[in-house]
Parts: C-alpha cells; structure tokens; sequence
C-alpha cells in the first residue's frame, strides 16, 4: 500500500514488509538469467540469447527504489523516470511557475490508498484561459476518472475519463447508471495533452490539461470546488469499485498574478504509422522528407511518395486545418467534385474512402466505398490544441497511407501532373456541406524508372535482410527493423519492427517485451493455432493474471499464426513506440515461450527464455 505523507510537498510511500515479500516472491520468474559464455550466437550481427536452466538457478529478488534506513521505500526514488519502466511519465509535468502552492508545482491529495491526485493550475496569458492540469495515479489496470460537480452527486456532474486504448474525453454524467455515462459533443472535446497509460506496478495514470472556464460546463474557480473520481474495476468502462470513488474538495488559489511560462505551441501529438521496408531514390524530391503545400488560408498539406521493396509504391499524405470540422483529400481526373474519390474524416471518426458520383449525400452522389476498398494503411485523425493570435484554436490533422494504383480506383501516376482536391467541412463529423473546397496539382516524383537523367536514377533496391537467431533446438526467430522512406535510423519516426517466430510442435508460441528480463509486468503478442496473434498483458505468471489488451490497442500489422507440416510460423508487425506499450529499444529484453500444445497455458521449463536483439 502506498502512504502519502503531505499534500503539495514531496511524498512518500511505505510498502509494507509483506508486500516486499510477495514482490520478492513474483520475481522468481519462468525466466532466469545465465551466464552469457553459455549464450549462443547467431548471425553476423551480435545477437544474444540466455536460456533458463532448472540445474544451476540464480535469481536475486530486486526491489526499485532507495531502501531507508528504517526498511521503507522512497516513492521519489520508486517513481521518478529513472525507474526502468517509468522513463515515458513526466511526474513534475515539465511546467515552470512563480512560487505559488500548487503553480509552482503540482500539490498532492491522496484520494484512498490506492489511488493519488496530482494537480497544478496554468495562469492565463493574454488571449489564453486558465488551466488546471490533472494527474491521477491509482494501483491497478482500470479505466480512470475525474468528475466535476457541483453538489458531490454523480447525477448532473460532468468528468473526464480515460479508457485503455483510446483518448481520454469529457462526459455529462446524466445518471447512475452505464446508460447515463454519455461523451459530449465532439465540439466540447477541448482536452489539451489528454492521456492513459500503464507502467510497472502496475499503475494506471490519467493526466490532461482542462480549461477551468468553459461555456456550458461546470465551472472551475479559485476557492473550494466539488470533484469526484472513480476507479474501475476492469480496463473496460462499466461499474467502478465500490472502494475506489467518491467526493472530495479542493481549495484552488487564485492566478491572476501569476506567470505562465509556457508556450501551447509545443503541445505535440503521437501518431503512429507503419511502412514497409523501403529504398529511396536519390536526390527525388518528396520521397526522404515530407514536401508541404498550402491550401487556402487554414489548411496546410504534406505529403512523401514511398517506393517499397517489392510491394506496391504508395502515398503518404497528411492534412492540417485549423477549426474542427471534418476535412477531406480528393483525387480527381478534371480537378472536380463529380466522378471523384475522396479519403474523408471527422471528429472521432477513422479516415475512410469514398466515391464522389455527385454534390449530394447517398446513392449516386457522395457514397462509402465498399469495405473490400477501405485499403488505407495506418489511417489517423486528431484534433489538437494550439495557441493562436487570438487564443486557442482546434486543429484537425488526419494522415493516411494510400496505394497509387487500386483496382476500380483513380490511378495517382508520378512524373504527371494529378488533379488533387480537398474540402472543409462545417461540422465535426462527416456528412455534411463543406465550407472551403478547391482543387490543386501535384506532380509527384517517379520511382526513376523512365527517366534518362542521372539525377533520378533509381539504386537497385536491396530489401532489409532479416537477422537471424536461434532461441531454442526447436525455435527460431527472424527480425528486421522496417524504416519508413521519410525518416532516418537515427530518428526512426514510425519505425517498426517485423518478427517471424517458428517452432517445431504444432503449439501456441508467444514474443514478449520486457524493462527487466522477467515476465512479471512485462508485455507480448501471444499467437495460439486458430487465431491471429494478439498483444497481452502479463502481469503475474499465473494464466489468470495474463490479460488480452482492448481491442483498441491491438495495433499490429500483417499478423498472421499459421501451422504447416508440423511446424507453427507466427508473425508480425509491430511499431518501436506505441503510447501505452513497453519502447522497443536497443536495451530491451525479449521474452520467447513455446506451449505443449494448441491451448494456451503452462509454457512448460525448457520451452522459454530471454535474449536481447542488435537493432541497429
């Protein structure tokens, strides 16, 4: 259990003996740790692998943190980002105040045992709302929230939620019940930096930035404020614990004499995108670095042409828009609407395909394109926050990977000039009328194919070659790492990582990933014969601790389990950064286990281990 001293000052926490002996006792894991002369070696990049031996066991139970002289742990040593699983959460939030309690730092409320509030107030600048920022740290892997009221009732509140896998957003809490529990308006979704994570622990955090006055909402004031939270009891939103909720009051200060030291222009965002393994062409334009073109007053287009190894060559566009309605990329063969087709999104919608048969909405005019056509590769749409001339203004980004050449479909042909058109919308959400709307051309680069010039001569492409390792007499894994065309290994923005195991049994067979070589808190794609491969939470070594992530996290590609003569050959994926998953970096260590049979359960002692991969 965690026990916090004092709010707005450093805390504390306490884990009792008990809870040091079951931790002690939990990493006495599946896997254990040889020595590395007894590691083999396989392939001309310096792979390693440390298989478990039931003969010679060594394992030294850690526990993180500085120890005290009186036994107990320091939470700042437990928790800071130098703590191996914790290096993606920023706990002092990266804010820099005048010396007020709770702007110049965030102060502290503990809200049970389980569960801790972090908060610190923004001080307006010129054309800029106050803010409060909110962090709520709980034990556990459970959806998360924090409610807004104005008599400590659920019923008539307001709150933000966050649910594993998808943003955190803003709810009127109308009742008691599920029925009752309903997402405002995409309008109203003015969250800043808004997110859900789990680390090591584990612990669930939920942290975004609120605007304190908004129109139509439950006001945030200096003085004593009502708020509610609540704890769920899976990582599905449904009944909170019965344990874990309720009422609290918080005496804000007052800001108008304060500071605010920093700029909404560094409020980023992740958007993940995988590309195959590419070559590029040397000195084309558009094909290393995103080419960017403006579109009327509010829109701003960039785009990369990819010319993968033996797979299709393909387009990667990306559309910004300031406002938050739906916005949309057209491809024409005139330049206008009719006959066209278009990728269009909206506010909390995913990018989707569409034919332009006409300047109206259903059979005939602005139809979807059949799902046998929704061919976009990691497909995104977002609305971001930044700082305007005149206060805070929504973006609307949407970014796609489209093929050049579909059938049925307008062809993109590089080395011509190509209509392109694109369109604004007047709601969040598509359909509905547009407000700005224009064609534009682009002549895109070839793959070099045609040209006579030494300029745009295309090197022979050499795909990746995969590295090669021996993990067990019975497994064997293949890795590569896939660079997309428009970044570096050095950067690798969207890199992803392509592993292919194969085992000789007819058995579920399973890739993890973990800070410290143990299974315990780690993660993996688990593929059993029958199904595709799936990403898993591993939080215990029994079966009833090991938990399949939502579907919203699910986020591999070409993932595929196939049994064949005997041998089971599972395969995917998976990108290097995800929000919520453990980094895949040069120091991780990878998990590998292989079952009795087809049914997922015990791996059995000789059927895993541990090893490390050169990603260079």
């Amino acid at each position: 259990a965690w026990k916090y001293v004092s709010p707005c000052t450093a805390a504390e926490i306490e884990i009792e003996s008990d809870a040091l002996e079951s931790a002690a006792d939990e990493t006495f894991d599946d896997v254990v740790e040889i020595d590395h002369t007894d590691a083999e070696v396989v392939g001309t990049n310096a792979s390693f692998i440390e298989i478990a031996d039931d003969v010679d066991v060594a394992v030294e139970a850690e526990i993180e943190g500085e120890v005290t002289t009186d036994g107990t742990v320091d939470i700042d040593s437990l928790l800071q980002p130098r703590s191996a699983g914790l290096e993606q959460h920023n706990w002092d939030m990266g804010f820099e105040f005048a010396e007020e309690p709770c702007v110049s730092g965030p102060c502290n409320h503990q809200l049970s045992p389980t569960c801790l509030l972090k908060y610190q107030l923004n001080a307006p600048q010129t054309n800029v709302p106050s803010t409060i920022t909110m962090e709520l740290i709980c034990e556990g892997v459970t959806w998360l929230g924090i409610g807004f009221s104005q008599d400590g009732l659920m019923a008539g509140s307001e709150a933000v939620i966050g649910v594993l896998g998808e943003e955190p957003k803003k709810y009127n809490l109308d009742g008691r019940w599920i029925g009752g529990v309903n997402p405002m308006d995409d309008s109203k979704q003015t969250l800043i930096d808004a997110s859900i994570n789990v680390y090591r622990g584990p612990i669930t955090v939920l942290k975004f930035t609120k605007i304190m006055d908004e129109q139509g909402e439950i006001k945030i004031r200096p003085g004593d404020n009502t708020f509610l939270y609540a704890q769920g009891q899976s990582y599905f939103l449904g009944q909170h614990a019965h344990d874990s909720r309720g009422s609290f009051q918080l005496n804000l200060p007052s800001l108008e004499a304060s500071v605010m030291d920093r700029s909404f222009s560094d409020v980023t965002e992740t958007v993940v995108t995988t590309v195959a393994p590419t070559t590029t062409v040397p000195d084309q334009p558009c094909t290393t670095e995103w080419c960017e073109v403006e579109l009327g007053t509010e829109c701003e287009l960039k785009y990369i042409v990819n010319y993968p190894v033996d797979e299709p060559s393909s387009i990667t566009m990306d559309l910004t828009c300031e406002g938050n309605s739906w916005i949309g990329i057209g491809f024409s063969v005139d330049g206008k609407m009719d006959g066209s087709e278009a990728v269009i999104a909206g506010a909390g919608q995913e990018p989707r395909k569409y034919h332009l048969g006409g300047k109206w909405f259903g059979p005939g005019g602005v139809v979807e394109m059949p799902e046998s056509q929704q061919t976009l590769l990691d497909s995104k749409m977002r609305v971001k926050w930044v700082e305007g001339s005149n206060g805070w203004i929504p973006l609307m980004k949407m970014r796609f990977t489209k093929l050049l050449s579909e059938p049925n479909e307008i062809e993109i042909r590089p080395g011509e000039n190509h209509q392109f058109l694109y369109a604004q919308g007047s709601t969040p959400s598509f359909p509905s009328y547009h407000v700005a709307r224009d064609s534009f051309t682009l002549t895109l680069p070839s793959d070099g194919s045609d040209s006579g010039s030494d300029t745009f001569v295309t090197v022979a492409p050499t795909a990746p070659e995969m590295q090669v390792t021996e993990l067990s007499p019975e497994c064997t894994l293949k890795h590569v790492v896939n660079v997309p065309a428009y970044t570096t290994r050095d950067k690798c923005e969207d890199c992803s990582i392509t592993m292919e195991l194969t085992c000789d049994s007819v058995a579920w067979v399973a890739i993890g990933f973990s800070v410290d070589g143990f299974m315990p808190q780690s993660e993996a794609v688990v593929g059993i014969p029958g199904r595709n491969p799936e990403k898993y939470f591993l939080k215990r070594r029994s079966l009833n601790k090991i938990f399949r992530l939502p579907d919203q996290a699910q986020t591999l590609t070409n993932a595929s389990l196939t049994v064949d003569n005997g041998e089971t050959v599972m395969r995917f994926t998976k990108l290097l950064n995800e929000p919520n998953d453990i980094p895949i970096t040069q120091q991780l260590y990878f998990l590998f286990a292989q079952g009795y049979d087809e049914n997922f359960g015990y791996h059995g002692p000789n059927s895993r281990g541990r090893f490390q991969l050169n990603l260079l």
